[in-house]
């Protein structure tokens, strides 16, 4: 069981526990937790393990990076290795509630994690883009025209 807590409006919390049956659908049970999250997401592990992630980007998350940074990208601000319910994606754009995934060799053995992990994303109102490591690479034009439309 995942638990997350999502801001809402003001200082109140959407706060969702997360459970996967035996053939890997998703099962929520959503509720509204006063003015505070229930469960801390911001615990000290967490952020040296997004420090930790920053420091190793890959090199296809770095030029990627180098493209999205400093509201270069039509003026959208986008976070990198950023907490969103309880997982760390690789980009971030709130005000477009856009989540970029860049993916590598490890992520072939993982694709049913990444499927659950999508749809829990986008289960919160969030969109996905997933682009391969040699997506990035070798067609960057090709990856920021696709993340322009998504804006």
């Amino acid at each position: 069981m995942l638990f997350c807590c999502l801001p809402l409006f003001g200082t109140y919390f959407e706060c969702i526990s997360m459970t996967f049956d035996h053939q890997g659908d998703l099962v929520m049970n959503t509720y509204t937790q006063g003015t505070r999250p229930v469960i801390d997401h911001n615990t000290i592990e967490l952020r040296e393990h997004v420090r930790r992630l920053r420091r190793e980007m890959t090199t296809a998350e770095r030029i990627l990076w180098g493209e999205l940074r400093a509201n270069r990208l039509d003026g959208f601000h986008f976070r990198r290795q950023s907490p969103i319910c309880g997982f760390v994606v690789d980009f971030y754009c709130h005000q477009a509630r856009l989540v970029i995934e860049v993916d590598g060799i490890g992520h072939d053995d993982q694709k049913e994690y990444d499927a659950q992990r999508d749809r829990f994303i986008s289960s919160q109102g969030l969109r996905m883009l997933r682009f391969s490591n040699a997506n990035v690479l070798t067609n960057l034009n090709a990856v920021i025209g696709t993340i322009r439309k998504a804006l």
